[in-house]
């Protein structure tokens, strides 16, 4: 796949690791693939209000692993 296709195809996950201060976002989304334990203080969970893109967030990461041929990142 060519690089600009896997940009436009990775632009939701980019702009989602935007909405909260930096790790929050990333660190939600690692722990919906089941690596790490979330986060720890001070910082504090991603609102409740993302937790609904973040889902689908986790679905495209899913998909984009399971038709790039590679095993899944967690189990």
């Amino acid at each position: 796949m060519a690089a600009g296709q896997w940009d436009a195809r990775l632009a939701p996950l980019h702009d989602f690791c935007g909405v909260e201060s930096n790790p929050v976002p990333a660190k939600a989304l690692l722990q919906r693939l089941g690596i790490g334990h979330g986060v720890r203080l001070p910082l504090l969970p991603l609102s409740t209000c993302h937790h609904g893109e973040a889902d689908r967030i986790v679905e495209l990461v899913r998909d984009l692993e399971t038709h790039n041929g590679r095993e899944p990142l967690a189990a």
